[in-house]
């Protein structure tokens, strides 16, 4: 292995274009995604996780990246910048020979990406043309069910909520921003006075629902390492009577989005969101088995 992942990478390239042997130039691009994310990360400062894929450095690396643009300006940004260029380019030499059923590069050999915002995006975005050519061992795909009331939803209305309100109460709920429990300042929803009790009440103010506390200690009693979810309170009022609530906060990288290039990231959470800023949670699937061995009646939707 030399100093230049590129010309490694084009070392094993040639090769096996001669001798049409896919998966040896598959397995020279995974490792010039892994080296590459390696330099981003060296570059702005940021330790790399042991013991993880390609997939995840690079996920990594773009996620970190975009808000240090500043450490890719100077001398000593030549190096890092031109990695991104190289591996932008062996995206589109794969494409040339690659089976398309494999992968597909729709780059140019000589493109001048100067961005690096730019660049580290577009790599993000078509990474998975590479990735998904490599050998990969057999994995579990991640199971994650959204839940719904069974039968008639229990619906509890805000009273005199302000805009302020209304849109940081639905940043919790959507946008994958941690809240500090310090922070939070709940206002008790409304029940109508002959509406039935449930363990998951919806809150069409901030298109969200809330959670019994028997729901909560049932998911949160298969919470994982890594998890980054907590719950908020929210009272909920029915006839004079205060029952406690609670709204899941969801963020963090990997904590969104079930599909495509962050599946394996999301698979070990318990709770996470199917895209920020749009849909409620998702529960693992021992999540969902949690609550029903609790004895709720739920109605539970795959998602995945």
């Amino acid at each position: 292995m030399s100093s230049d992942p590129f010309q490694d990478f084009m070392a094993v390239y040639e090769p096996a274009l001669r001798v049409k042997d896919w998966g040896a130039q598959a397995d020279a691009a995974a490792d010039l995604v892994r080296r590459t994310a390696l330099e981003v990360l060296r570059t702005i400062d940021v330790p790399a996780p042991t013991d993880v894929d390609a997939l995840a450095l690079l996920v990594l690396a773009k996620a970190e990246a975009s808000g240090r643009l500043d450490r890719f300006t100077g001398p000593e940004a030549v190096r890092p910048a031109r990695r991104l260029n190289d591996l932008y380019r062996a995206f589109w030499w794969l494409g040339k020979s690659l089976p398309t059923t494999r992968a597909f590069g729709s780059l140019v050999p000589d493109a001048p990406f100067d961005d690096l915002d730019h660049l580290m995006s577009s790599l993000y975005d078509e990474a998975h043309t590479i990735l998904a050519a490599c050998p990969q061992p057999p994995r579990s795909v991640p199971f994650y069910v959204s839940a719904s009331p069974a039968g008639d939803a229990a619906t509890a209305t805000f009273e005199g909520i302000d805009e302020g309100r209304f849109e940081g109460w639905w940043a919790v709920a959507h946008s994958l921003v941690q809240v500090e429990p310090d922070a939070w300042d709940p206002q008790d929803a409304v029940l109508d006075d002959d509406a039935q009790w449930d363990d998951l009440v919806q809150l069409p103010d901030i298109e969200a629902d809330v959670y019994s506390d028997r729901f909560r200690e049932a998911v949160e009693s298969v919470r994982r390492v890594g998890d980054t979810h907590a719950w908020l309170p929210i009272g909920v009022v029915r006839a004079g009577e205060r029952r406690q609530h609670w709204l899941p906060n969801i963020w963090g990288p990997g904590a969104s989005d079930t599909w495509g290039l962050r599946a394996d990231l999301a698979a070990d959470r318990t709770l996470v969101l199917p895209h920020a800023g749009d849909g409620g949670p998702l529960f693992a699937g021992r999540a969902q088995k949690a609550v029903e061995d609790a004895g709720m009646s739920v109605t539970w939707q795959a998602e995945h």
